[in-house]
């Protein structure tokens, strides 16, 4: 194999590993789906090592896992991991707020405004990505990049929890009440009140979890 050819297929593997990852974390391919690597080399057109470099980096996030003799399965999501996810998501995001009050400048915390009366139209993945955005951006503008990276990489998984949560729901469209907690959020932080914006974050992360556990509890693709 060629150096060329070496480095088509790690470009050809990255390229897999972030759409098969976005597809996993947008509910496009759901938990305990099967999958395999000669109908994803089929589907997208490539050879089969690019396709198992990255389901092997997909198994090492925890998104796939191995079936012996016959391919791979989408992770099913367990209650008990979506707890620990936003338990993680309160130590993260509310020391991202401490870290943005106390570091940011006032144009900082009114860019902040942005994120304002946010209209999804009804668009279930247009909410989530903007909900995604707000909160990545909090922790981004903390000055902690280490801060920052863990808070994102949470934040995409909790898109999945998000995305099969509101999906089991009859009506799976985000309450209005979301956004309203995001602007009582910006009030809060442009006002330099570290604690009631911590409270807020709390409650706005709390309620998101309960919904999810609570719209959950009964599929068949969640795991006690």
């Amino acid at each position: 194999m060629t150096a060329t050819t070496t480095g088509s297929e790690t470009g050809l593997g990255e390229r897999l590993y972030v759409e098969l990852r976005r597809a996993i974390l947008d509910c496009r391919l759901r938990p305990g789906a099967e999958v395999y690597e000669n109908e994803l080399a089929r589907s997208y057109a490539v050879s089969k090592s690019p396709v198992r470099d990255a389901l092997l980096r997909l198994r090492v996030d925890g998104l796939v896992e191995v079936i012996a003799r016959r391919g791979y399965r989408i992770k099913p999501v367990s209650l008990a991991d979506i707890a620990d996810l936003y338990e993680l998501r309160l130590v993260y995001e509310r020391q991202s707020l401490n870290n943005l009050i106390a570091r940011a400048n006032a144009a900082t915390l009114s860019g902040l405004d942005r994120f304002r009366a946010y209209d999804h139209g009804g668009d279930l993945d247009a909410w989530i990505a903007e909900n995604r955005e707000f909160h990545a951006t909090l922790a981004r503008l903390s000055g902690n990049t280490r801060l920052h990276e863990a808070t994102r990489k949470l934040l995409e998984e909790a898109d999945r929890v998000m995305h099969l949560g509101l999906s089991a729901k009859a009506e799976p469209a985000p309450s209005p009440r979301f956004g309203r907690g995001h602007d009582e959020i910006i009030e809060a932080v442009q006002r330099r009140d570290k604690r009631k914006a911590a409270a807020l974050m709390t409650g706005h992360i709390e309620d998101s979890r309960d919904r999810a556990l609570a719209a959950l509890r009964s599929q068949p693709v969640i795991m006690n």
